[in-house]
Order: C-alpha cells, then sequence, then structure tokens
C-alpha cells in the first residue's frame, strides 16, 4: 500500500482521515500508556483467561503495535495476529516476538483470517475508522470462538466529553469536524461503543464500561497527575491530527 502526504502529514490511504506518520506513532503510545493506567495494568477489561493455553488473539487496527506486542511479552503461549491498513512511517515495532504475527489487512472488507477463530478481538482507537460499523461487528462475530470475547475501546477528547474545557473556540472545531467526517461517510463518533451494534450482529452479555480522566495538572494524587499530563499530551498532540484533513478536504 502506498502512502499519501498531505499538508505535511503522512497517510496510510485518501479516506481515512487519521495519519500514520511518527508524530502520530508517538501519540498512540501516550494512549496506550493511558488504557494501561486505567485498567490497572491490565490489558484488556474483557473477562477472558489469557493465560489459556494456545490463546488465539486478533488485535484489528494494531497502529504502531503497542498492544499486540505487550500482549505477546506478557503472554508468550498465546498466538497474536495483529492486523493495519499500512505501515506505520517507522514500522510497526515489531520486536522479533515469535508469537506475534503482523499483516497488512484491510478490514472494511470481508476479514479472511486464516488463524482463527480467535478467542479475543481486540479493537481499539477506531472511530471515523468504518463507514459501516455493524459490517466490522458480524465479521468479528464471524470470526470469533465460542465463549470468545470482543473488546472495543475508544478515547473520546470531543467537546460533549470534555467538559474541563469550555472554551467556544474548542467547540466550534468539534462540531466541525463532526460535520465534517459526516460528509465523509466515516463519521468520527462513539456511537461504536454502545451495546446495541454489538448486541444486534449477535453478541450476548454486552458490558459498557466507562471510564474518566483529568485532563492537566490540575489532580492531586500521583495516577490522577501522570493520567491527566498524559491525557493533554494526547489530546495537544492529536489537535492537528484530528483535523487537518477532514478540515481542509471540506472547507478548503
Amino acid at each position: 500500500m502506498i502512502a499519501v502526504l498531505e499538508n505535511g502529514r503522512r497517510y496510510c490511504n485518501g479516506t481515512y482521515f487519521m495519519p500514520n506518520d511518527g508524530p502520530e506513532q508517538t501519540r498512540l503510545n501516550v494512549i496506550h500508556q493511558i488504557y494501561l493506567i486505567l485498567l490497572d495494568g491490565r490489558l484488556t477489561a474483557a473477562p477472558v483467561a489469557l493465560d489459556t493455553p494456545r490463546m488465539r488473539i486478533l488485535d484489528v487496527g494494531t497502529g504502531p503495535g503497542d498492544w499486540a506486542i505487550e500482549m505477546g511479552t506478557a503472554y508468550p503461549d498465546a498466538a497474536i495476529t495483529a492486523s493495519e491498513i499500512g505501515v506505520f512511517e517507522h514500522g510497526l515495532g515489531h520486536v522479533g516476538l515469535p508469537n506475534v504475527y503482523f499483516q497488512l489487512d484491510d478490514a472494511r472488507d470481508e476479514w479472511a483470517y486464516t488463524d482463527g477463530p480467535f478467542d479475543l478481538i481486540h479493537l481499539r482507537g477506531l472511530a471515523g475508522a468504518f463507514p459501516d460499523w455493524p459490517f466490522v461487528c458480524w465479521q468479528a462475530f464471524r470470526h470469533l470462538a465460542p465463549g470468545g470475547y470482543v473488546g472495543n475501546a475508544d478515547t473520546d477528547f470531543s467537546a460533549d466529553a470534555v467538559t474541563s474545557i469550555s472554551a467556544n473556540s474548542y467547540l466550534r472545531l468539534f462540531s466541525a469536524l463532526r460535520s465534517a467526517t459526516d460528509s465523509t461517510g466515516y463519521p468520527w463518533d462513539m456511537s461504536h461503543l454502545g451495546s446495541t451494534v454489538l448486541s444486534a450482529e449477535g453478541f450476548v452479555d454486552v458490558d459498557v464500561y466507562e471510564y474518566t480522566f483529568p485532563l492537566g495538572l490540575g489532580p492531586d494524587t500521583p495516577r490522577e497527575r501522570t493520567l491527566g499530563k498524559k491525557a493533554l499530551v494526547a489530546l495537544l498532540e492529536g489537535l492537528e491530527a484530528f483535523s487537518i484533513r477532514p478540515l481542509t478536504a471540506t472547507y478548503g
């Protein structure tokens, strides 16, 4: 797949609005650290026995591969397939783990993984990546082993979620972003995180977990301060990444 260069940023194709260059790779690493803190060091909120021998795991939209590599390191008996639509600028970060397999795949198309069915399918940070989330959830259902789990997570920095910022400019920015991504057919919202879309495709026992974290340097406890600083870095580094492609494509 050929990288696309626009406005000084590197993209994996002509549609997905987030870049896959070095700065975005660094930002995603910070996001990964935020999830680890929120989950108290766990790699998933799904109640799956990760130490089960020969566990098969699929990481859809692995990005630079932080989650897959850490999962492969923590559970060497597990077989992990990590898929991504394009290679990041600095590579996938593969460290030679024998149980982690990286492959290029477009999850918008019909999935053709041959190493399933999977005991755990992990999706994270994919808001705005798909025009048809029910299709993606149906594909996950088809590739899930009996008794398996799907984990779908995202980080919401929208004006609706970030209550500590009330500036009109921030509100206008995210209103424009929502309109711009809606017009492309790849809406950047959190509707894929609700139980409805999964239940409609056949999933049962769907649980929704919501975690909040501070933004900035104000909190008192060491854990909250660390979260606040990392979240602020992720937001500030992400503002251009979120904005530049959808806004220039829609508004010029």
